[in-house]
């Protein structure tokens, strides 16, 4: 996990082999284990509680159910502490979101458990206070598990509805006042409302949101997330928030994870990755952030052709429907803007990322190995040392 360029994919790619080799009741078992040691090792408060935390989220997905009888201990991590409010307990609350989100659907149908509505009543209280935290992660995740209990528990979303639009509403206001510069407060509430609005059309069931608003302000689904890219993308390009551009970068990734078509349909979503990818007075970060986003987005799309019934005489491309075909098809239009952030990689992330790109754009079946065999050859030749080791491998 510590490791540049590693991180939660490569723990899930480790999980999935593992998992391969062994049968279900002995994979159950042990996801029971390690997340049990994970859970232990988390109430210690130790100083790398994010690790951790990432190691519960993955143990919890790939075996859900290994967490319902632990629901209890969970929710407790989420209430505020009075007192010593450290990283541990973020990193804990973190943790126990994640999990929660991926028990929660399995646990909506356990006939054994009863407690749903007291647990759902809880679980909005608890998460509507963190969605006021400074952490972005805490926030990514609180939403993330909102949506989850609105979509499996509750079917009041009054607490996510009003977050979502006050959100949307804060970031318009910011487009419209077109300040020189957001000062420190104005950056955080705007970095939390864009992770609120990209986290909740990412994972909320569109019609439990345009369903629950009142008559005048009715739209289809397709124009909230319209709407919500478009203010994103605008944002970005406004000259006033370039402090929280890497945020920006990541919500419409988010977005896009789960409405491939805004790349056809809309410019602003290519526009935002097509900059984000130059190298410019906003430093690496943007860049690198730019390239983490595109390689997680390609992952998903990834999932969705393995999802997918493939006909042999078709690309993956082709066989996962109109939509994240055109998707795919139009990321593949930024190769070149991605091999020229390889060459000028000087972390070893960054260089990760850029081949991850290029080889999940490469098995997808919109990039082709010979186009990019020069470029790779120069970089691993005259490269940033960063770039040459990741280019060789």
């Amino acid at each position: 996990l510590a490791r540049p360029g590693i991180g939660g994919p490569g723990l899930r790619d480790l999980l999935a082999a593992h998992q391969d080799t062994l049968d279900g009741p002995t994979v159950r078992r042990r996801m029971q284990e390690l997340a049990l040691a994970a859970l232990h090792r988390l109430k210690e408060a130790p100083t790398d509680a994010y690790s951790w935390a990432q190691l519960l989220e993955h143990f919890s997905a790939e075996c859900p159910t290994s967490m319902h009888k632990h629901v209890g201990l969970l929710c407790s991590w989420l209430v505020i502490p009075v007192q010593d409010l450290d990283i541990s307990w973020c990193a804990r609350a973190q943790g126990a979101c994640k999990a929660l989100s991926h028990a929660l659907p399995s646990l909506a149908t356990d006939p054994a458990f009863s407690s749903t509505d007291s647990l759902a009543k809880q679980l909005q209280d608890a998460l509507g206070k963190l969605l006021d935290f400074s952490d972005e992660r805490l926030v990514r995740a609180s939403a993330e598990c909102m949506c989850v209990v609105a979509g499996h528990f509750a079917e009041d979303v009054a607490i996510l509805l009003s977050r979502f639009n006050h959100s949307m509403g804060h970031l318009r206001g910011i487009l419209e006042q077109r300040p020189r510069a957001l000062d420190k407060t104005v950056q955080l509430q705007a970095r939390r409302s864009a992770v609120i609005v990209g986290t909740t059309l990412e994972f909320l069931d569109l019609n439990v949101l345009t369903n629950s608003m009142e008559d005048q302000m009715q739209e289809t689904s397709g124009k909230v997330v319209e709407a919500a890219a478009g203010l994103l993308s605008a944002l970005y390009f406004s000259g006033s928030c370039t402090s929280i551009c890497q945020v920006l970068v990541s919500c419409i990734g988010f977005i896009l994870r789960r409405h491939p078509w805004l790349l056809v349909r809309l410019e602003g979503p290519h526009h935002v990755l097509q900059a984000g990818l130059q190298r410019d007075s906003a430093g690496d970060a943007l860049q690198s952030q730019t390239m983490e986003t595109l390689s997680s987005l390609l992952r998903v799309y990834q999932r969705s052709a393995a999802q997918a019934e493939i006909n042999p005489s078709t690309t993956p491309v082709q066989s996962m429907g109109p939509q994240v075909a055109e998707a795919i098809q139009r990321l593949g239009s930024l190769q070149a803007n991605i091999m020229h952030a390889l060459h000028g990689a000087e972390s070893p992330a960054a260089a990760g990322h850029a081949i991850a790109v290029l080889q999940a754009m490469g098995e997808l079946g919109v990039l082709h190995p010979a186009s990019i065999l020069a470029g790779l050859l120069a970089a691993s030749t005259v490269g940033y040392q960063s770039a040459s080791n990741e280019a060789c491998r």
